[in-house]
């Protein structure tokens, strides 16, 4: 994590005047802490002549209010993100942990027999982007089949997802979603 005064430094060197419209990716801005958050205010609010940012998000509540405010939201279809937008963090994912879609029909079908993955070699980044995963897809499935399995495995995804951002241990986090 970048500290504050690294930051400021970084941001301050992006004021220039750019002769072609350039795009600044910022990356996932709900991995930013609200000091950086808040540090950012006055970039978006005057940014440098050309250059465009792009902020990107997994979850639009973990992004504080007067960010959003002043930014345009385009909700991207979930497929897109997960197929192309972050493919190096898809690859680790497949290597780590079970296939999103496996997993998910064995939750919903028979969680008792669903074998909670070994997580030693596991980041905490990429058991949050594969909890999303699950929970962006329970959601799909939900709207078109609502049931209370599915509002129940919901729940937990969600709570396990919390507990996982919150730091604590892995394994009690996907504990939550078989209990």
């Amino acid at each position: 994590m970048t500290k504050k005064d690294d930051f400021r430094q970084i941001v301050s060197s992006l004021y220039q005047k750019y002769e072609v419209p350039r795009l600044l990716f910022l990356g996932d801005l709900s991995e930013y802490s609200i000091e950086l958050q808040e540090g950012l205010l006055k970039f978006l609010e005057e940014p440098p002549h050309n250059l465009f940012v792009i902020l990107f998000a997994q979850d639009r509540s973990q992004i504080i209010p007067t960010i959003t405010s002043r930014c345009i939201t385009v909700q991207l279809p979930k497929k897109l993100v997960f197929e192309n937008l972050d493919t190096a963090k898809m690859e680790s994912i497949k290597t780590a942990l079970p296939p999103v879609q496996e997993t998910l029909k064995q939750l919903t079908h028979n969680p008792a027999t669903w074998t909670i993955p070994d997580l030693k070699d596991v980041e905490r980044d990429q058991l949050d982007f594969w909890l999303w995963q699950l929970l962006s897809y329970a959601g799909e499935y939900y709207k078109h089949n609502p049931n209370p399995t599915l509002a129940d495995l919901i729940t937990k995804l969600t709570q396990s997802r919390q507990y996982n951002q919150a730091n604590l241990q892995k394994k009690l986090v996907l504990g939550w979603i078989k209990a």
